[in-house]
């Protein structure tokens, strides 16, 4: 197979639900007469090879076995995510262990309205990339409406999502090269009102079928960019470095200098931090002596995030940017330097306020990681 679809419906949903009311499963809700499931499967039949949905549980699995007709069922396969803590990543990481397909293209559960001159055109533009990425002519991206390399995401998803990682725009600050797909020049002409991108957030955007508004921004033509020289196999070098760091009896500091090195000469600083970040949360810290082991580490995390967010604003890519200086913002913090973590979280917070999104909610997410364990 090529191609295969994503549609991940394993989330809580919470900007949907009303306060005192039963919880109501946002991709079941009736749009123009029909569910918006059953509307993306039929969409997308003739644009894929194969149709997985991911739930997040055996009882969401019943309910859509129930709710969708068995001319939908038996053409679609539903995943319960396997993969803790939950999130786009779980989701994403338990499908493609399932999919043979080359390119996947991955969505959220709530786009009624998807165009497949839209989804031929991302197809179409990936190619050599590791992932093909609709943007916004003011930098926000669309990393749940875009086409993915299946290898890629295979090596990567899996271990952001046991680290306890949630975005989907973390697929993209660890890849190699990446297309970003102009919505204003580039898909515009095969979807003038962009109905592609009408998200049902809330309850009030149910029987919304209006454009999306093009927002201010320089950034209107596709263009392709190297986020790292990091290959796949690289890859597997930083997960058995990972692995090996989490018994307690092995040489943490070795194992992660001598990777976290080799990162450096390929600009692999998401992976840097990745790694680094790893081996500080590996470390027994009864003792004075790897506490500010653990510091340094954490100093060192925080180092290369913030080469990356240089990296980002380099390319143009405010988005990324933000999210690379939550994490140096976080790391910091650990560090005992909580004066230049406020500072990279202003700056980040500066950013999601002039691309219009929530930073309260975005600066959540980023922020959250699991609790630090001896393994």
């Amino acid at each position: 197979m090529e191609s295969a679809a994503i549609i991940l419906a394993g989330g809580r949903s919470e900007r949907f639900q009303r306060g005192g009311e039963p919880r109501v499963d946002k991709a079941l809700t009736v749009v123009n007469g029909i569910t918006i499931l059953e509307r993306m499967v039929v969409q997308l039949r003739n644009c894929v090879d194969e149709i997985v949905i991911s739930v997040g549980s055996e009882e969401s699995k019943r309910s859509y076995i129930q709710a969708l007709p068995p001319g939908i069922v038996g053409g679609v396969r539903i995943l319960v995510d396997d993969v803790t803590p939950g999130g786009p990543l779980a989701g994403i990481a338990t499908s493609v262990k399932h999919i043979e397909a080359k390119q996947l293209l991955v969505l959220s559960c709530d786009i009624p309205f998807l165009n497949p001159a839209v989804i031929g055109a991302l197809f179409d533009r990936i190619r050599a990339s590791d992932a093909a990425i609709p943007i916004w002519s003011s930098g926000v991206l669309e990393p749940l409406m875009a086409v993915y390399k299946r290898s890629r995401v295979r090596s990567s998803c899996p271990m952001l999502s046991s680290a306890g990682r949630r975005r989907p725009s973390d697929l993209i600050r660890a890849s190699s090269q990446i297309t970003f797909v102009s919505i204003e020049n580039d898909l515009s002409v095969v979807d003038p009102e962009h109905r592609s991108f009408v998200n049902m957030n809330y309850r009030e955007d149910v029987g919304r079928t209006s454009s999306v508004p093009l927002p201010k921004g320089s950034l209107k033509t596709t263009f392709t960019v190297p986020i790292s020289l990091v290959q796949d196999r690289d890859l597997r070098t930083i997960s058995n470095a990972v692995k090996t760091m989490r018994c307690p009896h092995n040489d943490w500091q070795n194992i992660a200098e001598s990777v976290t090195d080799y990162l450096r000469t390929v600009k692999g600083h998401f992976w840097a931090a990745f790694l680094a970040e790893a081996a500080a949360k590996s470390l027994l810290i009864s003792r004075r002596s790897l506490q500010e082991d653990q510091k340094k580490l954490f100093k060192a995390a925080a180092h290369a995030y913030g080469l990356e967010a240089r990296l980002h604003l380099k390319h143009g890519l405010p988005a990324l940017r933000a999210h690379a200086l939550m994490d140096e913002a976080w790391c910091r913090a650990r560090a005992g330097m909580q004066y230049r973590s406020r500072s990279a979280l202003r700056a980040a917070a500066s950013i999601y306020a002039r691309l219009g999104l929530d930073a309260r909610k975005s600066r959540a997410i980023s922020t959250w990681r699991p609790r630090y364990t001896s393994t």
